[in-house]
């Protein structure tokens, strides 16, 4: 399954909105395409999320590009970083397969195999980028994304730094960091036995 994120723009549609387009011809693929915005007008707020959460949770890849070839008026014209959908797919599993934002913001998180380039916005050459990956996917690379995702993006990491900066000792947060670190350790142990 590839989930595709619709979020519509003012200025027209979008580089993932052509790939939806055309996905269902060139191949015989499985394409859910959400709309948050349309899932609002029955489901608010959190709800909106799960179904997000859930769907990114099932996808092999989800399509997201940096903001530096995706322009939108809503997003910091010069500056790169990781959006929500990008950490929201990385953290249920999904590969993100588009065109990662570069620079000092994002350097360092993602994971070599968490995102896969398509180096371009062209919908027919990203997406046989994509059905050549698809062919190569195993679920150990969800695993991955997912437990590269709590060792790199996990919220809890930037409270750590942040609390280390300002000389703050919070117990509640050290017993969240021991049970993430559990959890990593856990994941690790499990895809060393499999």
């Amino acid at each position: 399954m590839l989930i595709i994120n619709t979020i519509t723009h003012d200025r027209g549609w979008s580089p993932i909105q052509h790939m939806v387009a055309i996905a269902g011809e060139l191949f015989d693929w499985e394409v859910v395409a959400a709309e948050p915005r349309g899932f609002s007008k029955t489901t608010k707020g959190l709800s909106v999320q799960k179904l997000m959460m859930n769907a990114y949770g099932v996808a092999k890849f989800t399509l997201a590009f940096s903001n530096a070839v995706d322009r939108d008026p809503n997003n910091h014209p010069t500056r790169e970083y990781l959006t929500g959908r990008w950490v929201d797919a990385l953290g249920s599993g999904s590969t993100v397969a588009g065109v990662a934002p570069r620079g000092p913001n994002t350097d360092g998180l993602l994971l070599t195999g968490a995102t896969l380039e398509l180096g371009s916005v062209r919908p027919s050459e990203g997406l046989r980028v994509v059905a050549a990956a698809l062919k190569q996917w195993t679920p150990d690379i969800a695993a991955a994304n997912y437990q590269m995702a709590l060792r790199r993006l996990d919220w809890r990491w930037r409270f750590e730094a942040l609390a280390e900066v300002y000389g703050i000792r919070s117990a509640p947060l050290t017993l969240e960091l021991q049970l993430l670190e559990e959890r990593i350790a856990g994941l690790a142990a499990t895809q060393i036995l499999s």
